[in-house]
């Protein structure tokens, strides 16, 4: 197996997931072929995934989203 490195540059967060070399190598193909990177697409899936998550289940993220805000207030 291979591992695919992902790193945010934003806040420094690394997604690391484990996949094999052809498949790895498929997917750097893929991201070539719609004119992005692997790290590009992944981000792509992550975001779109939240939104589609967001929409159907709202109440999750709001209660999330306040958790964290307490958090930060303490």
């Amino acid at each position: 197996m291979d591992y695919l490195y992902i790193v945010a540059t934003n806040k420094e967060v690394l997604v690391t997931i484990r996949i094999a070399p052809e498949v790895r190598n498929e997917f750097k193909t893929a991201a070539e072929l719609r004119g992005s990177t692997m790290s590009g697409l992944m981000h792509q899936f992550i975001v779109k995934t939240i939104r589609e998550e967001k929409g159907e289940n709202p109440q999750v993220f709001k209660t999330q989203r306040v958790a964290v805000l307490k958090e930060k207030a303490k």
